[in-house]
């Protein structure tokens, strides 16, 4: 031991040093098991990544019940035009269909990683009219005619749209009366 100028002793520089040298296993251990552990902890309390065709479904239901609504509280007839590489929402006035410019009944396109498909009721088909326009006029002079359309009395067209990507198939139903269901179906492959 070596003593100080204060008369205190103290150990030597080379015990203190062997005292010191370095981590035990089990502490090593013990830091790992701490990483492991909040690890799995970070990986469980993640969300699974949701698919493109999840979310177009459930933005494609969350807008129709938009669109329903308002058609109801602002007593104006809306209209839907669907087409696989997006959709526009209408609104019908003095006879004529004009392109809603609201931000939330906007345009709105559908990724390309998605395939969609519409599907009208029996009951929608059977009220479609005859294209007799198309004789007399050409395509760009035919004003849009959405086949979706959101009455003022809460009467709607029925459809369904099917969002698809290779892994997952979403379903997205109106109902006459207005009732949006989204569900997820099986794929065939």
């Amino acid at each position: 031991m070596l003593t100080l100028a204060t008369g205190q002793k103290s150990k030597s520089i080379r015990a203190s040093a062997v005292a010191q040298r370095g981590v035990t296993l089990v502490e090593l251990l013990v830091v790992l098991t701490m990483i492991a552990l909040l690890a799995s902890i970070v990986v469980l309390s993640t969300p699974p990544a949701q698919s493109d065709a999840m979310k177009s479904a459930e933005q494609f239901a969350a807008r129709i019940d938009f669109a329903s609504q308002e058609a109801i509280t602002s007593g104006r007839v809306i209209g839907v035009i669907a087409q696989p590489d997006g959709y526009q929402f209408y609104s019908y006035d003095r006879g004529v269909w004009t392109e809603l410019a609201e931000k939330i009944l906007g345009a709105e396109a559908f990724s390309s990683t998605i395939a969609v498909d519409l599907e009208l009721a029996e009951s929608a088909r059977k009220n479609e009219p005859q294209d007799m326009l198309r004789e007399s006029k050409r395509d760009d002079e035919i004003p849009p005619r959405p086949k979706i359309i959101f009455a003022p009395t809460g009467e709607t067209t029925p459809f369904s749209v099917v969002f698809a990507d290779r892994r997952n198939q979403y379903r997205v139903t109106l109902s006459d009366s207005g009732a949006v269901q989204l569900s997820k179906e099986n794929v065939q492959q």
